[in-house]
């Protein structure tokens, strides 16, 4: 994830570059916000504190007051097996397809568009055909 002043930098920047175009319109979220979504989205249980904090207070509070560095969940780079805390979720999409798609995006690669029937790439195909 950006820092939180890098992403405030390029939403300055895009509302620099399209600010003279019409019928552009362009919306963002608060960078502050997107790094309480990172943060909510990556971490583990031990966020669920920051959490709690938050719903006692508010969320300056929460960050202030918690003992666990949020960077920790919203900055750091991942291990390959790593377990997410989304991987509770069966989505049917393999795991090393999803790696192999981080890979791609870190190098600007474009994936082709799934090839469809009797597709064997990221797994949701067979996963429909087993339920």
């Amino acid at each position: 994830m950006e820092t939180i002043k890098d992403l405030k930098q390029k939403i300055q920047w895009l509302k620099n570059v399209f600010k003279h175009e019409k019928g552009v319109d362009i919306t963002f979220d608060f960078p502050k916000w997107a790094y309480t979504q990172a943060l909510l989205s990556r971490g583990d249980r031990r966020v669920g504190n920051i959490l709690y904090l938050a719903f006692k207070k508010d969320w300056q509070t929460a960050f202030k007051n918690s003992p666990l560095n949020p960077d920790f969940f919203v900055y750091r780079e991942r291990e390959k097996d790593e377990f997410l805390p989304w991987e509770v979720i069966d989505h049917g999409i393999k795991k090393q397809f999803l790696y192999e798609e981080y890979k791609n995006a870190l190098v600007a690669k474009i994936s082709p568009p799934c090839p469809g029937k009797n597709c064997h790439l990221c797994g949701v195909c067979q996963l429909h055909r087993t339920k």
